[in-house]
């Protein structure tokens, strides 16, 4: 980023970093779940299985609402840049400001690189993968 823009972002984020409001979007997960689904970009089931499916690049069309990680990236930044591109509709009383669009981007941006985050639906992205671990049985995610 320019200079200007980092001290925009600053001055959004009340002086603080990016690693220090990583998290903030996962604390929002709890007072409204429906941004849970913000995090995460369902596959097809059997793209890992399936060598076709596997040679096409990821799919974006598994998107209820415009509410996946994708289309949650371009509303965020979209929002920021005044190019509202993807519409989400958000409860009403709900209001965003600039500083939670930021947020919500350093967050949604760690996402984009975590592989469970682009599992498929039919194992509820990862949760339904089960190991076990020093003898114990738990969700792989």
């Amino acid at each position: 980023l320019e200079t200007p823009a980092v001290a925009q972002v600053k001055r959004l984020m009340h002086g603080k970093d990016a690693v220090d409001v990583a998290a903030w979007a996962h604390k929002v997960n709890k007072k409204y779940p429906w941004t849970v689904e913000f995090h995460f970009q369902r596959q097809p089931s059997g793209r890992c299985f399936d060598k076709e499916l596997m040679r096409k690049p990821p799919s974006f069309s598994d998107c209820p609402d415009n509410r996946c990680l994708i289309s949650g990236l371009k509303h965020f930044y979209g929002r920021l840049v005044n190019k509202q591109n993807v519409d989400i509709q958000w409860p009403s009383g709900m209001k965003l400001t600039d500083a939670d669009a930021v947020k919500f981007l350093i967050n949604l941006m760690g996402d984009l690189h975590q592989p469970m985050h682009f599992a498929t639906a039919s194992d509820d992205v990862g949760r339904n993968i089960m190991v076990k671990f020093r003898g114990k049985t738990m969700s792989l995610y």
